[in-house]
């Protein structure tokens, strides 16, 4: 769970990190430092420094990427099937079904393909409170409940 309101790109970063290196003693706090240099509550000013984050989480031994509105479910399952933690920025839309602001991040954990003509479904925890929610990637992609899938960070 993130520990502050605006910390979830560190609290996805070090959900991530701490899978490719599970003895990190790196925390929200020391990633906020190193990215920031400060503890403010601050969002981060894009997805390049949650890939820093992550980075730095796992002391640069793992190489994180960026990958921008690429929602397609073979990325997904491929990165889950090999043990991965998806970071995934979810946008917020208005009533016009425009992108405001930067969006929200959260971590895919599982997905399910039920086969041709299904919608794959991605499971992913959100660090604001620790629940687990699914979307198709239908969902993600088109919008809903008002959040749209824009981009995500991968090792």
């Amino acid at each position: 769970v993130q520990q502050k309101s605006k910390w979830c790109w560190a609290a996805t970063a070090l959900t991530s990190g701490k899978e490719a290196y599970p003895n990190t003693m790196r925390n929200q706090a020391t990633i906020c430092y190193h990215v920031h240099g400060n503890l403010d509550n601050e969002y981060a000013s894009g997805l390049g420094e949650v890939e820093e984050a992550a980075e730095f989480v796992t002391y640069y031994t793992s190489d994180y990427t960026v990958a921008e509105n690429t929602a397609q479910a073979e990325f997904f399952c491929g990165k889950i099937l090999a043990n991965k933690v998806v970071i995934m920025r979810l946008s917020s839309l208005d009533v016009n079904g425009n992108l405001t602001g930067y969006g929200h991040l959260v971590t895919v954990f599982k997905t399910y393909y039920p086969g041709s003509g299904g919608s794959t479904i991605i499971y992913f925890h959100d660090p604001v409170n620790g629940q687990a929610y699914s979307r198709t990637i239908t969902q993600l992609v088109m919008g809903y409940n008002n959040q749209k899938y824009t981009g995500a960070v991968y090792n």
